[in-house]
C-alpha cells in the first residue's frame, strides 16, 4: 500500500524554515486550547534527523513519532527505539502469520520477527498497513477483524486493539490515512468500512448497488484522498472522493480486466497487480477500459499479489508478494510512472524466511 502525505488538524505553520506549531491557538481543534504532547520526530530512517515536536506536526513532515513525552536524548534516529521498528511485514495466509525482515533482507534469510498463534487472533491473513504511531493493522479474512500491533510485536502475542462491524464479515484490503484513519475492504460484498483513528467501531461504509463493488479486495488512496477500490475477478477499479458515504457512484471508474489481485497509487499512477501477468500500469485517470501503460514482471514473479509503492525515493521501488512462489520481490524501477520499467530487484525467499502464501506487505522505514 503506498503512503503518501495529508494535511491534517493541529497543522504546522512554516515560517523561516522553521515549522510552528499551531496548537495553543485559539480555534485551533486542540483540547482546551493546550499545546500538545511531544516526543522525539525522526526524519529519514536510521540515519536521519531528530528534533522534538507533536504527533501532529511530526506527521505532516513525513517523520517516525519517538513516542509521548521522549526527546532525542531517550529515543534519537537509529537507536533500538526506532531502527528495531524499520522493517518488510509480511502477511502470510498458509500459516496466519506476520514475519517482518529487515529492510537490506535477500535470499534465504530468517525473519527478525514473526507474529503468530491463537493469542494473535491471526485468521486469513491477508491486507497490511501501518499508522504513524508504530502500528500495524492485518485484515483477518476468515476472522472478520482487523488487529492491530505494535510494530515490535513478536510471537504469540494478542493484538492492542481490534477493529470490528457486524457486517463486516470478510475484510481484505486495509489502507490508513495519515490522520490514521483506516479504510477496510470486504471481499464478502459488504462494501469498504471507515474507522476513526484509535477507534474500534467503524463510523460509516462506502457500500450498494451504485458503488459498482463486487469483490472489493485492494484499496488505496492517492495524494487528495481519494479512494481505489479494486474488485477480484474482472471487477473494476471505482474512484470514490472524500466524503463518500453508503451508496454512492464512483467519480471515475476503469476495468484493468482479468483477476486483479492488489493496488497500490502513487507518482500519478495506479498500479494492479495481475497475478500471472506481473504489475500493470495505468494513470491515475484512467477511465473506462484502457490498455495498460506498462507492465512490470521481473524474471521468476509467479503470482503477483499485495504490494507497497515507495514513492519516497526516486525511482520509487515496488515491493510485491508473490503468493505461489512464496517470496518477496524488491523491484528497484527506472523511468516515469506509468512508463515504470525494472531497473533490479532482489528476492526474499526459501525455508528459512517462513513465508507460506503471503499476500500484503507493508514497509516501516
Amino acid at each position: 500500500m503506498v503512503r503518501r502525505t495529508y494535511q491534517s488538524f493541529c497543522m504546522p505553520l512554516a515560517f523561516i524554515g522553521a515549522v510552528i506549531s499551531v496548537c495553543g491557538m485559539s480555534g485551533n481543534g486542540c483540547p482546551n486550547g493546550t499545546n500538545p504532547t511531544t516526543g522525539s520526530c525522526c526524519v529519514g530512517g536510521a540515519g536521519g534527523t531528530c528534533d522534538v515536536r507533536s504527533l501532529d506536526d511530526c506527521r505532516a513532515i513525513g517523520g517516525f513519532y519517538g513516542g509521548d513525552n521522549t526527546d532525542c536524548t531517550t529515543v534519537p534516529c537509529g537507536t533500538s527505539g526506532n531502527s528495531q521498528r524499520r522493517g518488510i511485514y509480511v502477511t502470510n495466509y498458509g500459516n496466519n502469520s506476520v514475519t517482518v525482515y529487515s529492510l537490506d533482507a535477500t535470499g534465504d534469510t530468517a525473519p527478525i520477527r514473526t507474529i503468530i498463534g491463537p493469542t494473535t487472533g491471526l485468521s486469513g491473513p491477508i491486507g497490511i498497513d501501518k499508522d504513524t504511531q508504530s502500528h500495524i493493522y492485518v485484515a483477518n479474512r476468515s476472522g472478520g477483524t482487523v488487529g492491530v500491533f505494535d510494530v515490535l510485536a513478536n510471537g504469540d502475542t494478542a493484538p492492542a486493539r481490534v477493529l470490528t462491524d457486524a457486517n463486516m464479515t470478510g475484510p481484505e484490503g486495509i489502507v490508513i490515512a495519515p490522520g490514521d484513519d483506516v479504510f477496510v475492504s470486504d471481499a464478502n460484498g459488504n462494501g469498504v468500512f471507515h474507522f476513526p483513528n484509535n477507534a474500534t467501531a467503524s463510523d460509516f461504509n462506502i457500500s450498494g448497488s451504485n458503488t459498482q463493488m463486487g469483490f472489493a479486495d485492494g484499496v488505496a488512496l492517492d495524494s487528495t484522498r481519494n479512494l481505489y477500490v479494486a474488485n477480484a475477478f474482472g471487477g473494476i477499479v471505482g474512484v470514490f472522493a472524500p466524503g463518500t458515504v453508503g451508496n454512492q457512484l464512483p467519480i471515475r471508474s476503469f476495468n484493468p480486466g482479468g483477476n486483479t489481485q492488489g493496488i497500490a497509487v502513487g507518482n500519478n499512477a495506479v498500479l494492479i497487480s495481475t497475478g500471472t501477468g506481473g504489475i500493470d500500469q495505468y494513470p491515475e485517470t484512467a477511465t473506462g477500459n484502457p490498455t495498460p501503460s506498462g507492465n512490470l514482471l521481473p524474471s521468476g514473479l509467479s503470482y503477483s499479489g499485495g504490494m507497497f509503492f515507495d514513492t519516497s525515493v526516486t525511482p520509487p521501488i515496488l515491493y510485491v508478494v508473490d503468493y505461489s512462489g512464496n517470496a518477496v520481490f524488491i523491484i528497484q524501477t527506472a523511468g516515469l510512472a506509468p512508463f515504470l520499467t525494472v531497473d533490479s530487484f532482489k528476492v526474499i525467499q526459501g525455508g528459512t524466511t517462513g513465508i507460506d502464501s503471503p499476500v500484503g506487505i507493508t514497509v516501516v522505514k
